[in-house]
């Protein structure tokens, strides 16, 4: 899914050490995503869980903490 890893690449950009505010500000703002569903297979949630798979698979985030919308 080409999308699915435009996406994931926008927070690894935002994970880097020393982002300047405002480009992690137009960054998170290329990174918004707009879902009809907050669940379902193209839901809010299922789109969360695939860009967390994505970014852990590429070793750059940790397990989710269970908290809705926290990563």
């Amino acid at each position: 899914h080409a999308w699915l890893q435009r996406h994931a690449d926008v927070y690894v950009r935002l994970l880097q050490p020393g982002i300047a505010p405002a480009e992690a500000l137009q960054l998170l703002g290329r990174a918004q995503l707009l879902c009809a569903l907050r669940s379902g297979p193209f839901g809010q949630l299922a789109i969360n869980r695939a860009v967390e798979a994505w970014l852990r698979q590429q070793q750059r985030c940790r397990p989710a903490s269970g908290i809705p919308g926290a990563w």
